[in-house]
């Protein structure tokens, strides 16, 4: 990396803070900020964006494909949400009240009030069901679920995580995979430097 340019980078799986500088190895990924952004602007797309791209990367997202993103306007959903209108899927985003015009200009084909409908009961089907919020419950999304189709649930921490992940990602996953009925995306991986390369445009 030249002298003076300033890049970004964030260390997986390890809490503390956004640090000004840290000494990485020389072959570390790396991503050049772009002159266009602040460091703030920065420093945020490398914790919603890149956990965003590593889970979608995953389902590998053809144009034309129906998603839903629950947790739609949190740190994760807002950047999932762009990045599947950018590879062409057709974007229904959960949320609340609060922050339908939100998901709406950021190009959602459609939005879900949870205050006041539950999604699964709509009748629609999707080809991907991602969970940012771990509040979607996977019992629930099956029913909205296209057969085959891929729920992915973000990793997190706390109870509600706990819960989520072993008794209905982990469990219902195994039945999902066993029967057919979907695959089950809930633990990320390491990001390669593709992706790191993907933010820098």
């Amino acid at each position: 990396m030249l002298p003076g340019r300033p890049g970004i980078r964030r260390h997986l799986a390890q809490f503390g803070t956004h640090a000004e500088y840290v000494c990485l190895h020389e072959h570390a990924p790396l991503a050049i900020k772009p002159a266009n952004m602040t460091l703030e602007q920065a420093a945020a797309v490398f914790f919603g964006g890149e956990t965003a791209l590593t889970y979608l990367t995953r389902t590998s997202i053809p144009a034309g494909q129906r998603v839903l993103f629950y947790g739609a306007s949190g740190s994760v959903g807002v950047f999932a949400v762009q990045l599947a209108k950018h590879f062409g899927a057709h974007v229904t985003a959960v949320c609340s009240t609060a922050n339908l015009d939100l998901l709406n200009s950021l190009g959602a084909d459609g939005v879900v009030d949870y205050t006041r409908g539950d999604f699964s009961q709509s009748g629609r089907v999707y080809d991907v069901i991602f969970d940012a919020d771990y509040k979607s419950g996977f019992w629930r999304s099956l029913r909205s679920l296209k057969r085959g189709g891929f729920y992915v649930l973000v990793a997190g921490l706390g109870r509600d995580w706990f819960a989520a992940n072993i008794l209905g990602g982990l469990l219902g996953g195994i039945w999902a995979s066993v029967t057919g009925a979907g695959k089950v995306i809930q633990f990320r991986r390491r990001a390669e430097w593709k992706t790191y390369c993907f933010s820098r445009r």
